[in-house]
Order: structure tokens, then sequence, then C-alpha cells
């Protein structure tokens, strides 16, 4: 559904990492995360639509650390 949501976004993987979203008329990220590091994300997705997000860490993103969240 439409409006604010919050990720609870955990580093499982063996380098850093990080978890960004385009929202509506917004992009988040949390902050670089370590091998075990966790972090908090809220974002405003208020309207209907498919957003992205994805791995901002030099070259992840390519390497296929992305995905879609679709709101209704």
């Amino acid at each position: 559904k439409a409006g604010s949501v919050t990720f609870n976004v955990t580093n499982d993987g063996q380098t850093t990492h990080a978890l960004e979203v385009e929202g509506p008329g917004e992009e988040v990220e949390t902050e670089d995360l370590a091998p075990g590091g966790s972090a908090k994300l809220t974002v405003d997705l208020n309207e209907p639509g498919t957003y992205e997000m994805y791995c901002p860490v030099d070259g992840h993103r390519e390497m296929g650390m992305e995905g879609e969240i679709t709101v209704k």
C-alpha cells in the first residue's frame, strides 16, 4: 500500500553494501554497511507506481544487486 515504508536492512555478505530506494520525488539510502552491519531506511512511497531499489556501492548495481518495489 502507498505510504511510509521502513526497511530493516542487514548486510549478510562479505563486503560493504548499502541500500538506496528511489521514491516519488526523493532518493534515500543507508550508510555503507560493513559485513554484519544493519540499518533502518524509511522512504515515503505515497504514490502508486514502481520504484527502484539497489546497492549504490561502486559497480554492485551493474552486477545485479537491484530490484523493484510495486506500490498500489
